[in-house]
């Protein structure tokens, strides 16, 4: 149950958005890694 984990790897992802643009496949490809 990484649902904490999960929750806090999307903030990060926001974070990064918001800071750096980043391309939606390098995300998907990300979380793809995590999971």
């Amino acid at each position: 149950m990484n649902i904490n984990i999960t929750d806090k790897a999307k903030e990060m992802i926001r974070k990064s958005l918001e800071g750096k643009k980043i391309n939606e496949p390098v995300i998907r490809i990300y979380i793809a890694g995590m999971g």
